[in-house]
């Protein structure tokens, strides 16, 4: 798209389906502007697409170096001690509810997973533009509860309701490490880059000038500075 000499890109942020980074050339200088985005696979959205660019706008929601993400199908294979037998995950309606649901599918093809009314129609959103989620089913308790090896993914709200359940096992999927109280299980996965992936990033996009938002980047800038490869205006 161009307008006074202004070219606007939009590129896959890998972050959800739909999401998208914006890159705007303007006076031959490129500014790219990432919103939320992440480097580690997801089969139910395009990967990130990584620019070259001159002055780069970047989240850091995980750029400290506390975080390194783990790989997600490593935490989706924590839930295999726990059959046979009823779990329900919790987490984020949108983006992350059908990545989830995605590589449950892959994972355990015996298991009934279902779909809490609220996450449902953003599945039928996915599905309508040819992401593959699997086999899933629409969460009425009485089946679920009567299910031997059966997975929820639900909301927050619902899934506290079967934290006193000694028949269900409860887990809260999300990238920050500070633990839900009463979650019994932590899936560690997140849709955003962590500090290695942020560092590659950045690297790969040769920007000199990098302007950071959503999170506390002194601990970045330090570590960015003190890296030879990595000299920049931050």
């Amino acid at each position: 798209m161009f307008e006074n000499n202004t070219r606007v890109t939009f590129l896959n942020a890998g972050h959800m389906l739909g999401s998208a980074m914006i890159l705007i050339e303007h006076d031959q200088i490129r500014y790219l502007y990432t919103g939320d985005y992440k480097l580690s696979a997801d089969p139910t959205c395009a990967p990130a697409d990584i620019s070259e660019c001159d002055v780069l706008f970047t989240e850091v929601t995980f750029g400290s170096v506390r975080y390194s993400h783990p790989e997600p199908m490593t935490e989706i294979d924590k839930l295999s001690s726990y059959f046979p037998g009823k779990v329900v995950i919790s987490c984020y309606k949108q983006g992350k509810a059908q990545r989830i649901t995605k590589m449950l599918s892959d994972r355990y093809p015996d298991k009934k997973i279902f779909i809490h009314p609220e996450i449902i129609p953003y599945h039928r959103c996915y599905e309508s533009h040819d992401v593959d989620l699997g086999d899933w089913l629409p969460y009425r308790r009485r089946d679920f509860l009567a299910s031997d090896n059966a997975i929820l993914i639900a909301t927050p709200g619902l899934a506290r309701g079967y934290i006193r359940n000694p028949s269900v096992r409860v887990a809260f999927a999300t990238g920050w490490k500070r633990f839900i109280p009463n979650m019994g299980i932590h899936l560690h996965i997140s849709d955003h880059v962590d500090n290695v992936q942020l560092k590659e990033f950045i690297s790969k996009c040769g920007a000199s000038s990098v302007v950071t938002f959503h999170g506390n980047d002194e601990e970045l800038r330090k570590l960015i500075r003190s890296e030879s490869q990595l000299k920049l205006n931050i």
